[in-house]
């Protein structure tokens, strides 16, 4: 039977791998690190999984040499995980030292824990902005002081962002669960619980909360294999940022023993072949959710652009999905 050219194409689409996939996107994305903040690092982490060291390498070496930056958000605080990343891989020096002067931004002057991570707006965001990158900086200095502040935050955050679905809205400003919302949450806590020690006693509560909100997660997958840009809201768009961070952690959760094989797999499966679908071999997605801060209401989170282009934050996400598909 002959296919039309379309369907040929979403074929090919489909059958590339996932280390395929990763290397086309790192071929477009991954190039440019003269902001430090987490949309651009995403794909520099990336490409540091790949392998690509010297070429991540030559974009770290400014910071390295003394070009100044300030930490004064949560984007940025996130965009240290590049130098987390960096740290633990290499053992450069440099890296570590801009590590824990992020990490260090969650204890007072006399090294006292604050009562949450700074630069947390009240937004679910935090569960990614914030916590891998303490966990990280514990599993470098094997300083338990990261690991304690780490469950601290989440537990402040989780108090405050919580549905009675267990999915999480947004912010308290409007009870919406927005994707990347619940995206955040979902590949924050499966970082951070990667870089537990086993014997730490919140180990087991930050993974409890994460099983809870992945269980919460599935009846609201698509036939297709997305989530939706409200997670909750059926006639919302297939948004494929969340699908992809909602994706590595139900993929770290099945390769770390975490999760039912019976109820994720298939989950897993769909949502790997709904994103190869949409994503174009030179590196243009379909229905990315474009930037979204606090919004007022439901309304004001429907009606947020979804971006039928290239995309760095779609890039370094999916990128990331295809490297834990592929077992990197």
């Amino acid at each position: 039977m002959q296919h039309s050219p379309a369907r040929t194409h979403l074929e090919r689409r489909i059958a590339r791998t996932p280390l395929e996939l990763a290397e086309q996107l790192a071929s477009i994305y991954g190039y440019d690190f003269s902001t430090p903040v987490y949309v651009p690092g995403m794909s520099v982490i990336g490409r540091l999984r790949l392998g690509y060291i010297n070429e991540v390498e030559e974009l770290l070496a400014p910071y390295h040499n003394g070009r100044s930056f300030e930490v004064s958000n949560s984007s940025a605080l996130a965009g240290q995980l590049v130098f987390a990343e960096h740290a633990a891989l290499t053992g450069n020096q440099q890296s570590l030292l801009l590590t824990l002067q992020a990490a260090d931004l969650a204890f007072d002057e006399s090294g006292e824990p604050l009562e949450v991570a700074p630069m947390h707006y009240e937004m679910s965001d935090s569960f990614f902005m914030a916590t891998p990158l303490l966990a990280k900086a514990g599993a470098i200095t094997e300083d338990e002081k990261y690991f304690d502040m780490a469950i601290r935050h989440v537990t402040y955050m989780r108090n405050m962002l919580l549905r009675e679905n267990r999915l999480y809205r947004h912010s308290p400003e409007a009870d919406v669960a927005w994707s990347r919302g619940n995206g955040f949450p979902a590949l924050g806590l499966a970082l951070t619980v990667s870089d537990f020690p086993p014997t730490h006693p919140a180990r087991d509560v930050i993974l409890g909360m994460l099983i809870d909100h992945l269980e919460a997660l599935l009846p609201y997958q698509d036939e297709d294999g997305m989530w939706h840009e409200v997670i909750d809201y059926p006639g919302s768009f297939a948004e494929l940022t969340s699908t992809a961070m909602i994706g590595i952690a139900i993929k770290r959760g099945l390769d770390k023993g975490w999760l039912r094989e019976e109820s994720f797999r298939p989950a897993l499966d769909k949502a790997w072949s709904a994103v190869k679908i949409r994503t174009s071999f030179d590196g243009v997605f379909i229905n990315a959710c474009t930037s979204t801060g606090k919004m007022p209401s439901l309304d004001s989170y429907l009606d947020r652009l979804a971006i039928f282009d290239r995309d760095d934050r779609a890039g370094g996400m999916v990128m990331n999905f295809a490297i834990e598909m592929a077992g990197l």
